[in-house]
């Protein structure tokens, strides 16, 4: 943000500074304060829109849904705001100051005739020149529009955080030597989801302090619920008897078991709240729900390790490595059974699996084993090592996962979730890249309304945005041509070259105005016009480009590129307002001139270039 408001921030004071220096050397026995008025007052119209235009461009990054770019385009837009602030009061105050003779020697020019007035002629010349090869100008914008589909098709989201240090960084290095001996440094977190419980009614006669009786149905379900916790719950009796509100009794399961074709659960050291017995009398029974243990069946620990060779099988996504639950459950029963030759062996009971989960609480703790699988034995994570995370292949491992939960695990009531840096990192570019499109979208959007709405004419509203807007789609089709993806900082420059770049467009359209309204005709109005915008909007162009330009300085290859990108984009608004507006305005003259458009006599607008 520094640096964009640094560079941003120059180009009011530019023109400002441009238009009042010419006042000063062009009519030297007027007074600099009456001088400097006049300036203001022809200039505060452009230079607001342009800064409302900019400040809308950063604007635009406030609809995104990520805290840290809104307000990176909310501060920058409140930034450019207080530049136009401070170009309109304090630059006006100082100048009013100072004494022509202290601002003269420091033009660098020599008179009416020096070498700064050939500039004006040139931009002037070059104007009737672009109006006279209209055509060519015309073939050679359609031929451009025809080529960047073929470019634009091949421009692609891509992105990589360690593609984001140089190559030789002590980091690169670093960790380029610790994929090569390890697994890998990037970590993909893929969660196996099967939430269960059983739920049912119990009768008030089935239910004491020691022990509660439930169907024998139910039975197969006693090896998973051991060691898990009962909810049993007396709803509301009615009002008319008088009788107390229900209540809840969490109970832990002790143990269950199979006895006289009845499932006998076994409580542990837990009270029941003071009202239960008495709600439970006068309702005559109880709903209870016990969570099931999921991940003490045989089969999902199977269906976890099936999971898990399907992944080592995408060598194609640079996997180094993973770690299951079956591979903390098989080597937990090898330590247990070492000189069993089938001790690697998927166990069939589930009470060998809950055993085994309990051994391994036993050997790393408890720590460890929620690291692994979360209390309810629901939930557990897979973790999944790659070598090199970038957007597109890890996007392509996601969607291959996706793709077999669909077939293989979503028939079973199993989901599959995806956390760590890897999954992070690929939210994260994937919603930076879309917002900043749609960022795109909004300048557009924003900038065409302000502007047609202050020139007061939806033609104006055109013209402005049209240049920058073709410049920054031909800058996409060249990113797709030289294989330059989107990225997170690759896709910012957009809506900023257009809400700067647009400054060159609605420079131009009210020097032309200004020009028409004074009764010149097309050919004068032109030239006029390329003479008194051509010189400020180059030296604006070079001065933003080169105040940009110090971020392909960052050792940071995604600030180097988004530098680069920005400056190209601006000298591509550059050339395209001056060779593409002349045309437009030559064939489709702006109509309904605003009355503030009108210059006085004697000001700048009516000086004959000659």
């Amino acid at each position: 943000m520094p640096v964009l408001l640094t560079a941003t921030g120059v180009t009011n004071d530019i023109y400002l500074f441009n238009r009042y220096f010419r006042l000063l050397l062009q009519r030297p026995g007027v007074p600099h304060r009456e001088l400097l008025r006049e300036t203001f007052d022809r200039m505060v119209s452009p230079v607001a829109s342009t800064s409302l235009a900019t400040s809308i461009g950063f604007f635009s990054f406030g609809f995104s849904p990520l805290e840290p770019v809104r307000a990176f385009g909310l501060c920058t837009g409140a930034g450019v705001l207080f530049s136009l602030f401070y170009s309109l009061t304090a630059v006006p105050a100082m100048l009013a100051l100072l004494s022509p003779a202290s601002l003269r020697p420091g033009l660098g020019v020599h008179g009416q005739n020096g070498p700064s007035s050939a500039l004006p002629v040139w931009f002037a010349r070059f104007g009737l020149l672009v109006v006279r090869w209209r055509w060519w100008v015309v073939g050679s914008v359609l031929l451009v529009a025809a080529l960047m589909p073929l470019s634009l098709r091949r421009l692609v989201v891509q992105d990589s955080w360690i593609d984001g240090f140089e190559p030789n960084s002590e980091f690169r290095r670093v960790t380029q030597r610790l994929n090569q001996q390890f697994y890998g440094m990037h970590l993909l977190l893929v969660s196996f989801d099967l939430p269960q419980a059983i739920t049912g009614n119990v009768a008030a006669s089935e239910v004491s302090p020691e022990t509660i009786v439930l169907p024998g149905e139910l039975a197969d379900n006693a090896p998973l619920i051991q060691g898990s916790s009962m909810t049993l719950s007396v709803g509301e009796v009615g009002a008319a008897t008088n009788t107390p509100p229900g209540a809840v009794w969490l109970i832990p399961i002790a143990s269950a078991g199979l006895i006289h074709n009845h499932l006998y659960v076994s409580i542990g050291r837990n009270e029941a709240p003071t009202n239960f017995w008495k709600a439970l009398s006068l309702a005559g029974q109880a709903h209870f729900e016990i969570p099931i243990h999921s991940h003490h069946r045989p089969e999902i620990i199977r269906a976890i390790r099936e999971l898990g060779t399907f992944i080592r099988e995408r060598r194609a996504y640079a996997i180094g490595g993973m770690l299951t639950p079956a591979d903390y459950l098989l080597t937990t029963r090898f330590m247990l059974r070492p000189s069993d030759p089938d001790a690697r062996r998927m166990p069939e009971d589930p009470a060998e699996v809950k055993m085994l989960w309990d051994y391994y609480a036993i050997g790393r703790g408890q720590q460890r084993l929620r690291q692994v699988v979360d209390t309810n034995y629901w939930r557990s994570l897979t973790t999944v090592f790659l070598k090199d995370a970038n957007f597109v292949d890890t996007a392509k491992l996601m969607s291959d996962i996706r793709a077999y939960e669909r077939e293989h695990l979503a028939p079973k009531g199993i989901k599959i979730g995806f956390a760590g840096d890897v999954a992070l990192s690929q939210s994260l570019v994937k919603g930076i890249v879309t917002t900043q499109l749609q960022s795109l979208f909004w300048s557009v959007l924003g900038i065409y309304l302000l502007t047609a709405f202050l020139g007061g004419s939806w033609r104006w509203g055109v013209y402005c945005v049209l240049p920058s807007l073709l410049a920054v789609v031909i800058k996409f089709a060249l990113m797709g041509w030289f294989g330059i993806p989107l990225g997170v900082a690759t896709s910012m420059f957009a809506a900023m070259t257009l809400g700067i770049g647009v400054n060159c467009a609605i420079q131009l359209l009210e020097a032309y105005s200004r020009a028409q309204a004074d009764g010149a005709s097309m050919q004068n109005a032109l030239r006029r016009t390329m003479s008194l915008t051509g010189p400020p909007a180059l030296i604006n162009t070079l001065a933003v480009s080169l105040g940009f330009g110090v971020l392909m300085l960052s050792q940071v290859p995604a600030n180097a590129r988004l530098g680069l990108l920005v400056v190209l984009g601006l000298v591509n608004c550059f050339i395209v307002s001056l060779v593409l507006l002349p045309v437009l305005l030559h064939w489709w003259p702006l109509k309904g001139l605003r009355e503030s458009g009108r210059p006085r006599v004697g000001s700048q607008e009516n000086l004959r270039v000659e």
